[in-house]
């Protein structure tokens, strides 16, 4: 899926990695900074995927944290527009009514 959203989307898909990843390093309490030394760049391979758990553990945190916010902001702000559509078409539906009637 990362990849997918890098392949469409690639402007963005690096300052919300960054900013996934600088939100959890925040929530789990390291401050905004990353321990890249933390990770064995030489030893890297397929089968050793948990030596990147100094990014995975805050990037994980990050994201779901980042994603209940905008949950919530994209629910609510839709629920404000809907509810403003909705009074905006309703003279145009009484006015139809009335026609209708006479």
């Amino acid at each position: 899926m990362l990849s997918a959203n890098f392949i469409n989307n690639p402007l963005t898909s690096l300052p919300i990695t960054t900013l996934q990843i600088m939100v959890g390093n925040w929530l789990v309490g390291n401050g905004l900074r990353t321990n890249f030394e933390a990770i064995k760049w030489g030893e890297f391979n397929f089968s050793a995927i948990l030596a990147l758990k100094p990014l995975l553990v805050p990037y994980l945190i990050g994201s779901a944290a980042l994603m209940i916010v905008a949950l919530f902001l994209g629910y609510f702000s839709m629920l404000h527009y809907s509810e403003y559509m909705r009074q905006r078409k309703k003279p145009k539906a009484a006015a139809l009514l009335s026609d209708d009637s006479s």
